[in-house]
């Protein structure tokens, strides 16, 4: 009787430290899977940037309104990426936490850039007298914006550190372009155009990046 109870009792014990270990486990994906998609994220931004800066350059002063959307291209195809490796990241280990998030996702950056493309353009009608602040700068306050705001709502269904570093680079993009747009003086437009992209470029686009290859790497 007495060997049949330290059995079980070894087995119960076992199957608690099987099942701590599997909860870490799964904690480790989602958190890896929440940080690759900060990465695929930091690309997307810094191609909207690229994108737009090279439009502008091209255009000038002629901006077309279809080249408005150019951001449209590369939300989708982070929208479906998105969607993919949340959904790769159920199938491999069966994660509650992450069952119809990539849909979630999909729904919450695509929300995000609508406001983006929305209150753009508002704020760009409103900055006669906001400085040098020009349409990239614009779109790096707002995601700025965005990003902190969305760290603070979302703080039920991301990790901690996630949340930290979507506030930290929240604070920076909007803290740099407020320098560059106020604090910067500049010879000619075209220095505050290429700048204020740079900063959104470096803050949103390796903010996100960097970020999400902490995640990555501590998950």
């Amino acid at each position: 009787m007495a060997e049949t109870s330290n059995a079980e009792t070894l087995s119960v014990k076992g199957a608690l430290d099987t099942l701590r270990k599997l909860e870490g486990l799964e904690i480790g994906l989602y958190q890896r899977t929440e940080g690759a998609t900060f990465m695929l994220w930091g690309l997307v931004n810094a191609g909207i940037f690229f994108t737009f800066t090279a439009f502008g350059a091209i255009f000038e002063e002629n901006f077309p309104t279809w080249a408005s959307f150019a951001w449209a291209p590369w939300v989708a195809a982070g929208m479906l990426a998105t969607w993919a490796l949340w959904r790769s990241a159920h199938v491999t280990a069966q994660m509650p936490a992450s069952r119809g998030h990539g849909a979630r996702e999909m729904v919450f950056y695509l929300t995000l850039y609508s406001v983006l493309f929305v209150s753009g353009f508002t704020l760009y009608a409103m900055s006669g007298g906001l400085g040098d602040l020009k349409e990239p700068g614009i779109a790096t306050i707002v995601l700025g914006l965005c990003s902190a705001g969305a760290a603070v709502l979302r703080r039920n269904r991301s990790t901690p550190a996630a949340q930290r570093i979507g506030i930290g680079v929240g604070i920076l993009a909007i803290a740099l372009t407020l320098v560059l747009s106020f604090a910067v003086s500049y010879s000619v437009d075209w220095q505050a155009y290429w700048y204020q992209s740079i900063a959104g470029v470096v803050t949103i686009g390796g903010g996100w990046f960097a970020g999400g290859f902490y995640l990555t790497m501590k998950g």
